[in-house]
């Protein structure tokens, strides 16, 4: 997929991958995740700062009961290193 973000120095184009997990894959509902091919043009200091004064996610937790098949479906969405 593409998008377009404006720029001091004008529009570029982002480029990223939508994975959406069903919830009939998955216990817990549906779920998607947003993966940039540009991180360059995402991740800039300007947009990363929020009121609540959060600066990163430090962990993500998932809890399921299908444990094998569902963490089979989220290192395909993240990797297995996650």
């Amino acid at each position: 997929m593409r998008g377009r973000i404006a720029l001091p120095d004008g529009p570029q184009d982002e480029r990223f991958k939508v994975v959406v997990v069903s919830g009939d894959e998955v216990q817990n509902g549906r779920t998607s995740s947003a993966i940039t091919d540009t991180p360059e043009l995402v991740y800039r200091r300007h947009g990363q700062r929020h009121p609540n004064g959060v600066t990163y996610i430090v962990e993500f937790v998932i809890a399921s009961r299908a444990d094998g098949a569902d963490r089979s479906r989220f290192q395909m969405m993240f990797g297995p290193d996650l």
